[in-house]
């Protein structure tokens, strides 16, 4: 689906380019074979647009509406839908300015990339998130500095023959610093401070444009570069969640289909009409089992509790067979003693 975005775009770049070649003369009162290619291209893309719309709410309607690349692109098919309804069936409104602009709009198409490329969804929220929560801080500071420096400048360079249109009133200062803020076409303006004899504006310029451009430029820039490593780690981590959880949920259909399995191997050997000692089980299953394997607790032989009484069962009878062997040890020294000692009474007489 990306390929057909991009072929979209790239054929609404062809459209466009055709049309400024034409000075005066919009694509709409082009040749009839150029237009109906163009109007063939349109429909066609639209189809394809209105099918998978069609196939992704049919497919998943509840989760669709939230994601909001989704109601975008939405949107998107409505405005391009919106157009083609109005060059159909309003052949006056193609004639009119706000047809022009409709036309324009046709390329936010490109931002149906947006759906397919996660890493362009990261920068976009970062920058989103920018905007939200630290542009405004930003400007308001930029603002107070070119404030004062506005304020500054009008009332030591206004009264300059040549600089009096950049520094006479407030609204002409402030223009003027925003020029000094892009760093871009202020040599202008500092020649004509120059040339009214002006000698410490030099000065001036390089400590704002060093506030405005150097500091508080890069700063702006700096937050946007935090923006989007903290965007592209909280990715991360939300990918690395999802995996989680789907191999969790992979494990525990896998348990339950060993759980199932045991509980089918129970039944059998209930169903041999005799009974089956547990150690008979236990001997068959060695081997089969792992130590993170399941078992159906439901059973007897596999209850928690019925296991911890067998084992002490087991601890009481081996301490006893010991106890009894100690015995058995110190009967057979007393018999020893015993037999030795009618031994020695007989060789003495």
């Amino acid at each position: 689906m990306l390929a057909i975005v991009v072929v979209n775009v790239i054929i609404i770049a062809v459209e466009a380019q055709m049309s400024s070649q034409r000075p005066g003369q919009m694509l709409a009162e082009a040749s009839a074979g150029t237009k109906s290619a163009f109007q063939y291209c349109e429909l066609t893309f639209l189809a394809i647009y209105c099918a998978e719309f069609g196939v992704k709410v049919a497919s998943n309607y509840r989760d669709f509406w939230r994601n909001k690349y989704n109601r975008m692109d939405t949107l998107i098919l409505v405005l391009c839908l919106v157009l083609q309804a109005a060059s159909t069936y309003v052949p006056a409104f193609e004639q009119s300015d706000a047809w022009r602009v409709l036309l324009g709009l046709k390329s936010i198409r490109v931002f149906r990339t947006l759906t397919f490329m996660r890493s362009l969804q990261v920068v976009v929220e970062a920058l989103i998130n920018t905007l939200r929560n630290n542009v405004l801080d930003i400007a308001i500071l930029l603002l107070l500095i070119m404030f004062i420096f506005g304020v500054l400048g009008h009332y030591l360079f206004g009264s300059g023959a040549k600089s009096q249109s950049d520094w006479g009133e407030l609204g002409n200062a402030i223009r003027t610093l925003f020029i000094f803020v892009c760093a871009d076409g202020w040599i202008p303006y500092q020649d004509r401070m120059t040339a009214d004899g002006f000698g410490g504006s030099q000065a001036y310029t390089a400590v704002f444009i060093f506030l405005g451009n150097f500091i508080i430029a890069n700063l702006f820039i700096g937050v946007i570069c935090q923006n989007i490593d903290d965007a592209t780690r909280a990715d991360l981590d939300e990918q690395q969640a999802k995996k989680r959880e789907a191999r969790l949920i992979k494990r525990e259909l896998f348990l339950r289909r060993q759980q199932s399995d045991i509980t089918n191997l129970l039944a059998q050997q209930m169903g041999k009409g005799t009974e089956t000692k547990f150690q008979e089980l236990v001997k068959e299953m060695v081997g089969t089992l792992r130590h993170e394997d399941v078992v159906n607790v439901a059973h007897i032989h596999c209850n928690s509790t019925w296991l911890e009484t067998y084992s002490i069962t087991l601890t009481h009878r081996e301490n006893t067979l010991y106890r009894l062997q100690q015995l058995q040890f110190g009967i057979a020294n007393c018999l020893a003693e015993y037999v030795d000692q009618r031994l020695t009474s007989r060789v003495k007489k």
